[in-house]
């Protein structure tokens, strides 16, 4: 009787303990799969991670964007992250180590007061612009300094103030320049817009102006996966892999345009007559506000690596367009060489390489055209088409 009641209390425990040993077991032999996975496919497992993860300091609020009175979304101000993409094209993690000024943009801070024998260049667009392993390391960034060293002994100083926001549009940049730009003062506006118009002016029916029934206001009462779990349960890779997958499942706020940006109806016949207007008017209506307050304007056609029929198309209307018009802008996509992943680390997105590239085919576009009116001492070089 002993022996039996003995045996129960063992079988007992033994249950007992089955149950957390067993969940510690699955657990790690998920994390040796997934550890394992990434070790054949050579993926990074911080492309994975969300930005806090590598944020030194205590977030009280984990997400990099906020709500705004007249924009879809916006970048929190005073934010810090460092964040890591994993690009299949080339193959390789992109780490983006960034921190946005008191008003939110990633660009130095600088009061509306323009200081004396200042020229000021203002920079629109999307990520293309944003782009940048580090702050200093965007071409914006990078056109300042090439521009400061060609008018060395000039006695002016340039400053280029960028207002760029990843995943923007042009309607975005609109809204940007007059609520913002303006008030610097700009002798110069660049417009690096168009990358993410394309899909909704060439393949969206029934836009709104403001782009607004495709990019919805960010919902900033979401709740992330992500985002509530405890920091140091991200360091293994199988509740960050599956966290992710989870979070990318449900369209959750770790990936912005999973959120805000909405299924594009693909209907081409008709729709070069109905979203392309409203990204040409959104051009003609930045170089409008220029006039208005004394600033040249320049637009650009931004570069692609394969650029494939719809931003062939987008392109076409757009070059024509600003010839009509007589808008100024650099043809990115006619001078840069494509298939070339020397200059992009996907599509669009720039390497290293190709933001000294792109600052030093602005820096040449307005010293050969005088953008600043400045007269320089030393000389440019623009590369032919």
């Amino acid at each position: 009787m002993h022996l039996k009641l003995h045996r129960l209390r063992f079988r007992k425990r033994f249950l007992i303990l089955s149950v957390p040993i067993g969940i510690v077991a699955m657990f790690l032999v998920a994390e040796l799969l997934v550890r394992l996975y990434f070790a054949v496919t050579k993926q990074d497992i911080n492309a994975f991670r969300p930005s806090f993860y590598f944020s030194d300091t205590f977030m009280s609020d984990r997400r990099r964007f906020t709500t705004h009175p007249f924009l879809p979304f916006f970048p929190r101000p005073n934010d810090e992250r460092i964040i890591h993409v994993y690009k299949p094209d080339i193959s390789q993690t992109v780490t983006y180590d960034y921190r946005n000024n008191s008003l939110g943009f990633r660009t130095p801070e600088r009061t509306y007061e323009k200081p004396v024998n200042t020229k000021r260049i203002i920079t629109l667009g999307g990520s293309t612009t944003w782009d940048g392993p580090t702050n200093e390391r965007t071409w914006p960034a990078i056109l300042e300094r090439k521009l400061n060293d060609y008018y060395e002994g000039t006695n002016v100083k340039i400053e280029v103030i960028n207002l760029a926001i990843d995943a923007g549009v042009s309607a975005m940049s609109l809204a940007l320049l007059n609520q913002y730009g303006v008030m610097f003062l700009p002798d110069l506006v660049i417009s690096y817009d168009g990358t993410n118009d394309v899909w909704l002016t060439l393949e969206g029916m029934n836009v709104l102006p403001d782009y607004a029934n495709y990019i919805h206001p960010l919902n900033d009462r979401i709740v992330s996966l992500q985002y509530v779990l405890p920091h140091f349960l991200l360091d293994y890779y199988s509740v960050t892999y599956f966290s992710y997958a989870f979070d990318r499942l449900f369209k959750l706020d770790t990936y912005l345009p999973d959120q805000v940006w909405h299924e594009v109806p693909t209907q081409m016949d008709k729709a070069l007559y109905s979203g392309m207007p409203l990204f040409l008017r959104n051009i003609r209506l930045m170089r409008g506000v220029c006039r208005e307050y004394g600033c040249n304007f320049i637009a650009s056609i931004p570069h692609n690596v394969d650029p494939d029929a719809t931003v062939t198309a987008f392109d076409y209307y757009a070059r024509t367009f600003f010839d009509k018009e007589n808008i100024p802008y650099l043809d990115v996509q006619n001078i840069l060489p494509h298939g070339d992943y020397s200059i992009h680390t996907d599509d669009v997105h720039w390497t290293d390489e190709g933001l000294d590239t792109v600052a030093e085919m602005w820096k040449e576009k307005i010293i050969i055209e005088d953008l600043l009116s400045i007269e320089a001492t030393g000389t440019g070089r623009l590369r032919s088409n």
